[in-house]
């Protein structure tokens, strides 16, 4: 992913987070509302599942999502190129995904508006009680 991001500095800007005694580093941290300045957002698990992904869906921004074991209780519903867009595992088709969002100002307004519906309506602390 950081090669990826390292040739392609027009479409990524990638980070790597050291955490160091359970905080990130001040210089690479980035605010879940910090999230908010990039057109789209790209959310890979870590060392387990992506604790963020929950929040990174009110952010009004599309999402590509690499593909992960890990489901969450609200994810059943969503719905590929509706609500995110897909990323491979092996990130093959990061590229092309990413261009695809970033060259298609309706279809990145469209799956970042449906993104957000959907969590407004099944992210929450009623649909996690359900």
């Amino acid at each position: 992913m950081f090669e990826i991001g390292k040739n392609r500095p027009d479409l990524f800007d990638i980070r790597a987070h050291n955490f160091s005694g359970g905080s990130p580093d001040k210089e690479s941290f980035v605010t879940l509302p910090g999230h908010c300045r990039w057109s789209a957002l790209l959310d890979v698990e870590g060392r387990g599942y992506s604790g963020r992904r929950k929040y990174l869906f009110y952010s009004n921004r599309p999402l590509l999502i690499v593909d992960d074991q890990w489901r969450e209780f609200w994810q059943d519903g969503l719905r590929p190129m509706v609500h995110y867009v897909p990323v491979r595992s092996d990130l093959g088709d990061l590229v092309e995904k990413a261009e695809l969002l970033l060259n298609n100002e309706p279809l990145r307004r469209e799956i970042a508006e449906n993104a957000l519906a959907y969590a407004r309506n099944n992210i929450t602390r009623e649909s996690a009680y359900r």
